[in-house]
């Protein structure tokens, strides 16, 4: 069980990485419990799934984030999206129209 979820520690480390475009660095792994459960399910699991690209999943997210009012946490993530090409400043601002 502990190399699965050093597995999926690993996979998520490497999918932060990704989908921030290398801006997010993984904290140590065991400095923050909760850190090391959301990296392991949230990136290490959910966002390698191949059934949605990252530039869905961030649209996805992207609309939750605008509708709970998070300001700086949508700035992340437009930031990423334009890094890696997944959505251009025109796309963007649709996306909050």
């Amino acid at each position: 069980m502990t190399d699965d979820i050093d597995d999926r520690w690993e996979r998520g480390a490497e999918k932060i990485a990704e989908v921030y475009a290398g801006n997010v660095a993984p904290i140590p792994k065991g400095v923050m419990p909760f850190y090391d459960v959301m990296l392991e399910t949230i990136f290490g699991t959910v966002w390698n799934r191949s059934e949605l690209p990252i530039r869905d999943r961030r649209l996805l997210i992207m609309g939750v984030i605008a509708a709970s009012g998070s300001v700086e946490t949508w700035k992340i993530q437009a930031q990423a999206a334009l890094e890696r090409g997944e959505l251009s400043p025109d796309q963007l601002r649709e996306c909050l129209i």
